[in-house]
């Protein structure tokens, strides 16, 4: 569901033609009060809150896991900073909309889908990690083990601390808002990550 908070009707008429061609879930509402309560009612699925700039904080306090599209009712001029956000103002401002939430939306399940993979991936690498240094603990007290398992020991944790350092860097993406993008690689669609986070 997204959720439009527009206090304008000529806007809200807009909102709701452009939607209506995006096919999504929407509701547009008048005023910050009834944008809470579609908010605070766990039945309802939100994945996108469109509005005014002022109104992110509240939207994340109530509902974190929602992305935000800011809007503004200015006319951009050249130079400004706030040429970030879409205006209701611009010439084309439906297919700003548009293009806007369609990149918002993708952007929501990009980060929830690296974040669960960062979850499954980390939580079983560390088993990992912690049974093959236990083992060589117990082995540094005992030596038994040959040093052929030895050294495959060390490598399973070297390899599992690699894991866990590179689900953390996603996890550290994904909650800074990094923009990610696909790229091929040999022929297939893969993220493209900022080369800076990958360097040791």
């Amino acid at each position: 569901m997204i959720l439009v908070l527009e206090h304008d009707a000529v806007l809200r008429i807009q909102y709701f033609d452009i939607f209506e061609q995006l096919a999504e879930d929407f509701m547009v509402v008048m005023s910050l009060a009834d944008l809470e309560v579609w908010l605070m009612d766990p039945s309802q699925r939100i994945d996108l809150v469109i509005g005014e700039l002022a109104i992110e904080n509240d939207v994340k306090k109530l509902r974190p896991e929602a992305a935000f599209l800011p809007i503004t009712h200015e006319a951009h001029q050249p130079g400004d900073p706030a040429t970030d956000l879409v205006s209701t103002a611009a010439k084309d401002f439906p297919l700003q909309l548009k293009r806007a939430v369609k990149k918002a939306l993708q952007s929501r399940m990009l980060s929830a889908v690296m974040a669960r993979v960062c979850h499954e991936v980390n939580n079983p690498a560390s088993v990992i990690l912690g049974n093959a240094e236990l083992i060589l603990v117990q082995d540094s007290e005992l030596g038994l083990l040959p040093k052929e398992v030895k050294d495959m020991l060390s490598s399973i944790s070297h390899q599992s601390v690699r894991i866990g350092e590179a689900t953390a860097r996603l996890a550290r993406l994904v909650s800074n808002g990094v923009d990610l993008e696909i790229q091929s690689m040999s022929g297939l669609p893969i993220i493209a990550f900022p080369e800076s986070e990958f360097q040791v």
